[in-house]
């Protein structure tokens, strides 16, 4: 997939609900829109089991079709993005050899 060049979004809520998952997890979370990506990685480890320095993300919409893939300047906000609430974000891992360790209780 390309990445898609996109710019800030603002307005609307600073809180978005997303539906998070991966190879060993589906749930739904809230996160702060002004979150940067690099913290929205490291809260993402316990529930996905993936290392944030191997995470890959994109955010795709209710059809599951990728809207734009989250990489880039992790120093950036979530809400640079354009998320929407009940869009999911799909995580995956750049290291096919990492061992996954998450926490199903978070």
């Amino acid at each position: 997939m390309d990445h898609l060049n996109v710019s800030a979004v603002s307005g609307g809520s600073a809180v978005v609900t997303l539906f998070v998952e991966s190879q060993n997890s589906s749930s739904e979370r809230r996160f702060q829109k002004s979150l940067t990506i690099e913290e929205l990685k490291v809260r993402l480890e316990p529930i996905v089991g993936i290392r944030p320095i191997d995470q890959q993300l994109v955010l795709l919409d209710a059809a599951s079709n990728p809207v734009c893939e989250i990489s880039g300047d992790d120093s950036r906000m979530l809400g640079f993005y354009p998320v929407k609430d009940l869009m999911t974000l799909s995580v995956k891992t750049t290291n096919s050899s990492a061992q996954m360790n998450f926490d199903e209780s978070q």
